[in-house]
Parts: structure tokens; sequence; C-alpha cells
């Protein structure tokens, strides 16, 4: 344990039963948001990853043809025009 956290800890065990309680719902939602947003980041990750390794491979070539060919024909729509109706 850290000597800061050692310190937080020696402060808190002073307070009344409630204010503890209530900073250790704190801590805990805390922890929870770190493992949520450690979670999300390392799956974009891997999402990323393999969408490099499809583009590499060249699973990818059909549906950029396909994106490329509509957008020459005219086949799209504006992002906000998406957007803004949605």
């Amino acid at each position: 344990m850290t000597k800061l956290l050692q310190e937080a800890i020696n402060k808190i065990q002073q307070l009344s039963p409630e204010q503890q309680d209530a900073i250790a719902i704190l801590i805990f939602e805390e922890l929870e948001n770190q493992l949520y947003y450690s979670n999300c980041f390392r799956d974009d990750d891997e999402w990323d990853l393999q969408m490099k390794n499809d583009l590499e491979s060249g699973k990818l070539d059909k549906l950029i043809a396909q994106a490329e060919a509509n957008i020459k024909g005219g086949k799209f729509k504006e992002i906000d025009e998406i957007l803004c109706n949605s």
C-alpha cells in the first residue's frame, strides 16, 4: 500500500460509520469505472488490430471497392444528412 493511500485510510477511520460507508461507495464506484473504461479501451485496441489485419489481408477489398463505386455513382449521403435526420 502506498503512503498516500495509508494516510487517506487513517483519516477515513476517524469518520463516523456512515461517512466511512459513503466514501467506500465512492471508492467502489470509481473502481468499477476504472475497470469498465480499461476494458473499453482494450476492446478498442483489439478492434483496431482486427481492422488493420483485415485490411492488410484483403478481407475489406470488396467492401472498399463497393463504397468507391457508390461514391463515383453518387449513391451516398453526406454524413451531416445522416446525422441530422436521425
